[in-house]
């Protein structure tokens, strides 16, 4: 019986990339400087085997030491300085897209709760809930019907731009680039119903495959997930999910992967060095002091 050796991967996932990131994005260290990014991009370039996500799903051909880039939102900054950046160096990558923000220029769901909850004096809302994450469509629907008037600009200064239909459409050409699915709008996954949830991932679905460089992978916002919804994704033929709790996977050949989110802490070898020696382990105290270590 041929048995496939086990092999690692270490899947890494940024959001922005800018030189002047949003408060939104500095509040949840979801930005990384250009500069730094591309430090990051040829060290792991040094370290690993960059794989496209199609080789992903192809084990026998698999290289050693296989890394694979991601994005998450569709950021403006992360295609003009990040996807921009890997093409002309013809390294793949793959941006998991919510079509709906994309196409409607609308605020991410959660920068929305975000925005309503701690900046829009019109609305009382407690600031010491997880909004972002418990938000569903029925109850943005009854905050939004007690506005006086829409905040997409203000949420848009917060929050920082996303590329738009053209600049994702043109991308959607090049070969290195990969889009896949991020719901239709960014709704903690969580916080939806199963016909919410599947309604959600098909209609996103149908707008990425109108672009031509679909892949049937799915990444959860906010990284969060619950086990039916991982069953309703294989179910309906989904290829890969992702994740993001921080650590590497130890069989590529799973059908769930974890991502690790990295930031402009990780601005040279041994901080991206201790970044991935956290990765490979659980073990609370261990990763505290590696933790303290990153950030000196």
């Amino acid at each position: 019986m041929n048995i496939l050796r086990q092999k690692k991967i270490t899947i890494f996932l940024y959001h922005d990339i800018n030189n002047e990131p949003s408060k939104f994005c500095k509040d949840f260290n979801l930005n990384v400087s250009p500069s730094i990014f591309i430090k990051q991009i040829k060290l792991i370039n040094k370290k690993f085997n960059i794989i496209s996500p199609d080789q992903l799903l192809n084990q026998k051909k698999l290289p050693d030491n296989p890394a694979l880039i991601t994005f998450d939102d569709g950021f403006l900054g992360a295609f003009n300085n990040g996807i921009q950046y890997l093409v002309e160096n013809k390294i793949p990558s793959i941006m998991f897209l919510n079509m709906g923000h994309i196409i409607n220029n609308s605020p991410l769901v959660s920068s929305k709760a975000l925005f309503y909850q701690n900046f829009c004096n019109e609305l009382n809302l407690k600031k010491n809930q997880m909004l972002h994450l418990t938000l569903n469509p029925n109850n943005l629907l009854k905050i939004e019907s007690k506005l006086s008037k829409s905040y997409d600009k203000e949420i848009f200064e917060y929050q920082g731009k996303l590329a738009d239909l053209n600049l994702v459409t043109e991308y959607a050409k090049n070969k290195y680039v990969y889009y896949g699915n991020h719901l239709f709008e960014h709704w903690n996954s969580n916080a939806l119903n199963n016909h919410e949830f599947l309604d959600n991932l098909k209609k996103n679905e149908t707008k990425l495959k109108d672009l031509g460089n679909y892949s049937e992978y799915f990444a959860f916002p906010n990284g969060k997930f619950i086990i039916d919804h991982i069953k309703k994704l294989k179910n309906i033929g989904m290829k890969k999910i992702f994740y993001s709790a921080g650590k590497t996977n130890f069989n590529s050949n799973n059908f769930n992967l974890d991502r690790i989110a990295l930031t402009d802490l990780e601005y040279n070898s041994t901080k991206l060095s201790i970044r991935l020696l956290k990765s490979n382990y659980n073990n609370f105290f261990l990763n505290k002091f590696l933790g303290i270590l990153r950030r000196l």
